[in-house]
């Protein structure tokens, strides 16, 4: 029985901006757009845009498959700030 190969994809590549990054790392922390909304300054649609963004830049169905797949690329710093 042939198993299909795993595809790995090359998420290093993935440019994403400054604000962006703000909001990755409060949906890591597990804030609600809502609230992440109140902390930037922005309203929850906007937040709601920026997740829609990262999800297609990181080809994630879900914000923890996101999160997970941008773990590996962004420096560890990001994560403890």
């Amino acid at each position: 029985m042939k198993h299909p190969e795993k595809v790995i994809e090359d998420y290093a590549q993935v440019i994403i901006t400054p604000r962006e990054k703000e909001v990755m790392h409060l949906l890591a922390r597990g804030l609600s757009s809502r609230k992440i909304g109140e902390e930037l300054g922005i309203s929850f649609h906007t937040v709601e845009s920026y997740r829609k963004h990262l999800l297609q830049k990181f080809n994630s169905k879900t914000t923890v498959e996101m999160v997970l797949k941008a773990g590996g690329v962004l420096p560890r710093e990001f994560w403890t700030q």
